[in-house]
């Protein structure tokens, strides 16, 4: 399965490092984003040109616009109902990762963390991706 994904972190080092092990990965359709507004724009364009994002990983604390009021906007339009959005970020507190899951975010993973830890999630991701969209073609076909 081919999947898009878009990294949203305002830290340089850390998009350069999440799409280095994504291409590792064998994920070779990564863009990046330096905050949610940027990330929206992307998200926004890649919709109307008939080639969306399938997965969104999107760290919390960022200018312009932080990961969870972007995760809220994403999940209150229709058009990204379907991306997957992964919280990563060193918010670790209890709290703040309940409050991600109920605002939509699709799983979520604490920094610092381990490539392999990276590859499960993802792994998972893109596995709950797939059973969500064949989901979706059968209830095209019935």
């Amino acid at each position: 399965m081919s999947v898009r994904i878009l990294v949203v972190d305002d830290n340089l080092m850390m998009r350069q490092m999440l799409a280095s092990q994504l291409n590792a990965m064998d994920y070779k359709d990564v863009s990046k984003a330096v905050h949610g507004v940027d990330a929206m724009s992307q998200l926004i364009d890649s919709h109307a040109k008939g080639n969306p994002f399938d997965l969104v990983l999107l760290d919390w604390s960022m200018p312009e616009m932080n990961g969870l009021d972007f995760l809220v906007k994403c999940r209150n339009d229709n058009r990204f109902a379907k991306t997957a959005i992964v919280m990563i970020t060193s918010e670790s507190e209890k709290q703040n990762i309940v409050k991600a899951l109920e605002s939509g975010a699709t799983s979520y993973l604490t920094k610092p963390f381990s490539p392999p830890v990276l590859q499960e999630k993802i792994r998972q991701v893109v596995e709950w991706l797939g059973s969500a969209k064949a989901d979706a073609q059968a209830k095209t076909h019935a």
